[in-house]
């Protein structure tokens, strides 16, 4: 047969020739091509290899083509154009399904960043490839229809391919667990369509199906996970929140430097769907204005911008501060910017969105408008979700314990009361102070949790221990505004009463006055509910600046309480010392007592007895012991006074 075809002879090829599902697959790639990179992506590492694996597809079908158009043309004679077109396209069978192969350790992060599965891994591609130029090779060609390779070359090919076909398959069932289930899903897919196509063509030689089931494997592919448009939210034309943490995830995985600024805006915006919708889209394009930027879609409207660390500046940040307290469409929307300009203040992607739903959490009652978030704001966080932990394993080990601080009474000469104080006890033995865990627990919600076991505990001590016996007359206990603000606190406290069966006049339960309360009416209706009960109330740490005398008016409270704040200011401060004179005088003119917490000094304690205070609590009787001490001292201090009488 001649090498050089007609126009003629070439219509036959195309016309008779099996290259119908090569050209087909052609096709396929094409229309992905078209629909992959007409628009910008994040540019995950799947993505890479996925790009590379449809190049690596397509020039597997174009090589395939020219293989068969050859040995046509040759009539089966095996000439050096054929073998080498031939083996070429053996070896792209062999790079398709290592790509492949590699495409899905991409998914598997002990296989991603493992120092031996991608070299051997390439290694044994190549090998195949050179076995496939060194071993021979044969062509069957009869007539138009018939034509394809076979010998050494092509069995090392199958062998190859095989080979990573079954590893792939074998990485989707042993890392099942650590892998995308769609990933999984779609690659099992491809896999058995290539198995499948393989056990065909090596059965019928003539059928030409692997190029082409590859182009299938692509389009699965393409359609679960690598669409471009799948990572875009579709209101805002930015990518989306769930891509986001994946692409901070890859960019700490390759230890790529980067900078983020967060755009927290308020929930409620107070505007209609269609204003709200209007106006969230002019923040995007405002946003994805900025140069070398990646916009991301955050919680409900917030934003997420991320790029490389050298293109961060200050100046973009204030650029997009300044825009953002201006009004929308005429509409002002609280916003609170977080500029991380070093991504290293964060250990992991986790930790990074810890870090944003914590300001996010917050946004709504902080002041704070523009934060640089540096390494001691991150120190500090990551400390209080070790504090938290704590806390958490403190309730769960019974690692909570209760110290008392005697109260002592002018009047009567003696310890009557305590305040009961929260404390944890640590594994190592140590004591963690409330200073350090409850501003963590009041934040994360944990402070009622803890309310409950101290107030608990004390129940017990009151059970098994007849503390009127020796003078003491009731407890105080402190309830957190998350307690007082709860619809159910009566009858949790009732509860707990009658399965103690303590007598709910050994009970003292203190309210902190704070601008924090959020319904004032359901805290005055619970203390009314208490007092019916039978407990007596305190209003406590009155002085520290949410002083407000309304609190006692309308508080049906029998104590008031003066932080120590206020009164070291008292012996510091003459203006403050008229104040408290006065305030002691109206509190004791309405029936009130007063308990002056952090008394240190005889000269203080005199002076507290001076302006008519009722009880005294502070260091110069005694700090808070844990319950034995505390029982002992009372017992040693209350006894001397009973025998003196």
């Amino acid at each position: 047969m001649k090498t050089s075809l007609t126009v003629k002879n070439a219509s036959y090829i195309i016309r008779y020739m099996n290259i119908k599902f090569q050209c087909c697959g052609i096709a396929i790639l094409c229309v992905l091509c078209f629909f992959n990179f007409h628009r910008e992506t994040v540019g995950f590492r799947g993505t890479r290899l996925y790009a590379r694996a449809m190049a690596a597809n397509f020039l597997c079908l174009v090589l395939d083509i020219s293989s068969i158009a050859c040995i046509v043309a040759d009539g089966g004679s095996g000439t050096l154009i054929s073998v080498i077109m031939g083996k070429l396209y053996l070896a792209s069978l062999i790079l398709v399904f290592y790509l492949g192969f590699s495409y899905t350790c991409n998914d598997i992060y002990a296989l991603q960043h493992s120092k031996l599965t991608m070299p051997i891994s390439t290694a044994f591609a190549l090998l195949g490839c050179a076995l496939v130029a060194l071993l021979p090779i044969h062509f069957v060609q009869q007539g138009m229809s018939i034509t394809y390779s076979y010998g050494p070359s092509v069995m090392a090919t199958n062998i190859f391919a095989m080979i990573f076909i079954l590893g792939t398959l074998l990485m989707t069932i042993i890392f099942r667990k650590k892998m995308n289930p769609r990933r999984m899903r779609a690659v099992q897919i491809w896999m058995t369509i290539e198995i499948c196509a393989g056990l065909i063509q090596f059965m019928s030689p003539s059928l030409l199906l692997i190029g082409f089931a590859t182009a299938i494997g692509m389009m699965i592919l393409f359609m679960e996970l690598e669409n471009p448009e799948g990572e875009l939210d579709r209101v805002a034309n930015v990518f989306s929140a769930n891509i986001m943490h994946d692409y901070i995830r890859q960019l700490y995985e390759d230890h790529i430097p980067f900078a983020g600024i967060l755009i927290i805006n308020a929930t409620e915006w107070g505007v209609g769907r269609i204003q709200e919708r209007a106006i969230f889209m002019e923040m995007a394009n405002f946003l994805k204005a900025f140069p070398h930027c990646k916009v991301f879609r955050g919680t409900g409207n917030d934003f997420a911008v991320v790029l490389p660390q050298k293109f961060y500046s200050e100046q973009m940040v204030r650029s997009i501060y300044e825009r953002f307290v201006l009004s929308w469409l005429g509409t002002e929307i609280s916003t609170l910017i977080i500029a991380v300009p070093d991504n290293r203040v964060a250990t992991t992607a986790d930790e990074v969105t810890q870090f944003y739903q914590h300001y996010r959490s917050k946004m709504e009652s902080s002041d704070e408008r523009l934060v640089f978030f540096g390494q001691a704001e991150a120190d500090k966080l990551r400390m209080a979700k070790i504090i938290q932990g704590e806390i958490v394993s403190a309730l769960d080990e019974d690692r909570v314990e209760v110290f008392y601080q005697p109260i002592y009474s002018f009047e009567k000469n003696c310890f009557v009361s305590a305040e009961a104080l929260c404390r944890i006890r640590k594994p190592d033995g140590s004591v963690m102070m409330p200073g350090v865990f409850i501003p963590v627990a009041e934040k994360t919600g944990l402070v009622e949790a803890l309310g409950t076991r101290v107030l608990e505990k004390v129940c017990e001590m009151l059970r098994e221990h007849p503390i009127t016996e020796i003078g003491v007359e009731y407890i105080e206990v402190n309830l957190s505004v998350a307690q007082c603000e709860n619809r159910w606190l009566t009858e949790d406290i009732s509860q707990l009463i009658e399965r103690f069966e303590v007598d709910p006049s050994l009970l003292n339960l203190e309210i902190t006055e704070t601008s924090t309360i959020r319904s004032r009416d359901m805290v005055i209706a619970n203390m009314e509910k208490l007092t019916a009960l039978g407990f007596s109330l305190s209003l406590d740490d009155f002085g520290t600046g949410e002083s407000n005398l309304n609190y006692i008016v309308d508080m049906p409270v029998q104590i008031v309480k003066f932080d120590r704040s206020m009164t070291k200011d008292y012996f510091q401060n003459d203006k403050t010392k008229l104040v408290m004179n006065s305030v002691v005088e109206m509190i004791r003119n309405m029936g009130l007592h007063i308990v002056v917490e952090g008394i240190e000094e005889k000269q203080q304690l005199d002076a507290m007895a001076a302006i008519g205070v009722d009880y005294i609590q502070g260091y110069y009787f005694s700090k808070p012991p844990p319950l034995q001490e505390f029982l002992n001292f009372i017992h040693i201090k209350n006894l001397a006074v009973m025998k003196e009488a």
